[in-house]
């Protein structure tokens, strides 16, 4: 099945069965390859095919395959549960000007304080447990040290900041998905003033995702 067929596939039942049993052609397809490879798709199958969602996969398929699992990644960020927006975790706690310029991070990105946390990989409680019992939507780590415990993979700080990555936790009871979104520490800032510029243009990157989130 082409992009151009997605376009004119509507029976919903159908494709939940392609994509749960991997059967049909739609599964066996290029784009059901896709599919079955994206555990969010795999663990929201039946409630990311309802009408506003499915008609934003048909949207995606026509975009090209290279940007339709990313597509598809924040369709289903913005529909799984999640219990508090932002999730910020640095490698230490946050101290005197680190802490003074974090908080105008966080007062530029406009949020309440009912809607973001922060935690450090230092805290007596391990990180998987934490994100866990927070269940966040967007865990922003601060620095390098957060972003390699976070992702499996050893991408630096320096090309993966300002960008989304897709991680998830599990312990015995559930699995917990959320996007990954680097920026420098607040340290790093204070003693390379001119990465400002940067970081501010990151977080108006997540300003404009923010914005599509439901509330």
């Amino acid at each position: 099945m082409s992009f151009e067929d997605l376009n004119n596939f509507k029976d919903q039942r159908l494709i939940e069965r392609g994509f749960a049993q991997n059967s049909s052609d739609t599964a066996k397809s290029f784009v059901g390859q896709i599919f079955d490879q994206n555990p969010w798709f795999l663990g929201k199958v039946n409630s990311v095919l309802h009408e506003p969602s499915f008609a934003k996969v048909l949207e995606a398929a026509n975009i090209g395959a290279n940007e339709l699992n990313s597509k598809i990644s924040d369709i289903i960020a913005q529909e799984q549960d999640w219990k508090i927006l932002i999730y910020f975790l640095g490698d230490k706690k946050l101290e005197d000007e680190s802490y003074s310029l974090f908080l105008r991070l966080v007062q530029a990105l406009g949020l309440k304080d009912e809607q973001w946390c922060l935690h450090h990989l230092e805290e007596e409680k391990k990180l998987e447990a934490s994100i866990i019992e927070e269940l966040p939507l967007v865990v922003i780590s601060l620095g390098a040290r957060p972003l390699a415990a976070l992702l499996e993979s050893k991408e630096r700080l320096t090309k993966a900041h300002g960008k989304f990555h897709d991680s998830s936790f599990s312990d015995e009871a559930t699995t917990h998905h959320f996007r990954v979104f680097p920026i420098f520490h607040p340290d790093f800032l204070l003693i390379n003033p001119s990465m400002k510029r940067t970081t501010w243009n990151d977080l108006k990157k997540l300003m404009d995702y923010l914005r599509e989130i439901p509330s």
